[in-house]
């Protein structure tokens, strides 16, 4: 083998070694404006509006099961009539309906949660709220992988209890959400209302190993085409 090409893959074996052995750095990118999540994520791999939910569903201490979604929650401040699916005729005259549908109608203080368990993990999630952290209220959504490791937080604000705007989040490498945990962590409670959901189940974010490996195939490729020139 030429000396010069002994000496290029030596190169790019030492660095293939060490990016492999570089863990994949979690990175959650927050958005709020939900054309630009689209054209991030691409093709979504499904949705859930609640439309097939015909009458009022609790997850009170209870489970609802919707698309690629485990819901299960606490009684808020508003007892029945909070932490629900939300259909005809609406809870609050409709305050919290985001487009005359049926809808998640959540309901949070201090140390309660509502927690989304997915059934396949994603690599984007994102859906439409209404009065999410009105005024001083302060909602936080936390994804978190199968290890319960924290992959990063999305943080809400609304001026108003009327006020609806997109929120959804995806990953700059690899990772992917198991579940995502809603909490208020002020103590006043937060009434809001979610819609519309879509979500992807499918990464197609480069590891580093494979990243390693494009680089050594690279390098032959030019030490080959320059070979040739010569």
């Amino acid at each position: 083998m030429n000396i010069k090409m002994t000496k290029v893959i030596k190169i790019a074996a030492v660095l293939a070694s060490f990016v492999i052995g570089l863990p994949a750095q979690a990175g959650l990118i927050s958005y709020t404006d939900e054309a630009l999540w689209n054209s991030a994520v691409g093709s979504v791999s499904g949705t859930e509006n609640f439309n097939s939910f015909s009458t009022d569903t609790t997850f009170r201490n209870a489970t609802v099961s919707a698309n690629n979604m485990q819901i299960t929650g606490v009684p808020g401040a508003n007892g029945d009539a909070t932490n629900i699916v939300d259909a005809q005729s609406f809870v609050f005259s409709g305050g919290y309906a985001i487009d005359g549908t049926s809808y998640l109608l959540g309901d949070l203080t201090g140390s309660q949660t509502l927690r989304v368990d997915f059934d396949s993990s994603v690599s984007a999630w994102g859906a439409t709220f209404s009065g999410i952290s009105n005024g001083t209220l302060n909602t936080v959504i936390s994804a978190y992988d199968s290890n319960s490791n924290l992959l990063g937080m999305l943080n809400s604000s609304s001026p108003n209890n009327s006020t609806v705007g997109f929120y959804g989040f995806s990953f700059d490498s690899n990772e992917m959400a198991d579940y995502l945990v809603f909490q208020n962590i002020t103590l006043n409670n937060d009434v809001f209302g979610m819609d519309n959901v879509s979500f992807v189940t499918a990464t197609s974010v480069p590891e580093p190993a494979s990243m390693a490996l494009l680089g050594l195939g690279l390098a032959g490729i030019a030490f080959s085409r320059k070979k040739k020139i010569v």
